[in-house]
């Protein structure tokens, strides 16, 4: 009985982890020279998209709930990056993110998609967390293009998804290999 209470709690740990996988994979915050650029793509949402009143909010990192956001937009049908304050124009609340010089408020936030014009996360999202520690830079060519082989020496670190996608295959093995050892005993 202990082993089938062991198979499904991993089998419930493993779908979780798929679900957080998805999760990462549809918002993505990074914070460069004091820029924001926030990623959205529907492909990684359970549903593969966006309804029409789905949306993104920005919130200081230690306010409970999604009322209230200080900075909000509807998300598009397709995949889309946007770079604060640069595309200051998605809102026309940015203006409580930034000051006098339009640059972004040094302090800690949070970002999420939210559900239907509602205030709940979109199934799976959890809140994306970041720090703005400088006024931004103005955004060139030189800061934002990737080249396509990184220099010599040089580390790819995997993405947060492709950590949660690693982590939910080893459980998935784990938990095959608990049923399997449960169903060799129980056959004899």
């Amino acid at each position: 009985m202990k082993k089938v209470v062991f198979a499904v709690i991993v089998a419930v740990l493993s779908l979780s982890m798929m679900v957080s996988a998805f999760a990462a994979e549809a918002l993505k915050v990074e914070v460069k020279d004091g820029n924001v650029v926030i990623t959205v793509d529907p492909a990684g949402t359970e549903q593969g998209s966006f309804d029409a009143n789905d949306w993104i909010g920005i919130y200081p990192a230690d306010k409970e709930g999604y009322n209230d956001s200080s900075l909000w937009w509807y998300l598009p049908d397709e995949a889309a990056t946007w770079t604060l304050p640069a595309d200051k124009a998605v809102s026309d609340r940015i203006a409580d993110l930034i000051d006098e010089n339009d640059q972004l408020i040094p302090g800690s936030y949070k970002a999420i998609l939210l559900d239907n014009d509602s205030y709940d996360p979109i199934d799976g999202m959890e809140p994306v967390y970041f720090e703005v520690t400088e006024p931004a830079q103005p955004v060139t060519a030189e800061t934002t293009d990737v080249p396509d082989d990184p220099a010599p020496g040089t580390v790819d670190i995997p993405q947060t998804g492709d950590f949660a996608v690693s982590l939910f295959a080893v459980t998935a093995v784990l938990a095959m290999g608990a049923l399997v050892v449960f169903a060799k005993k129980r056959s004899f």
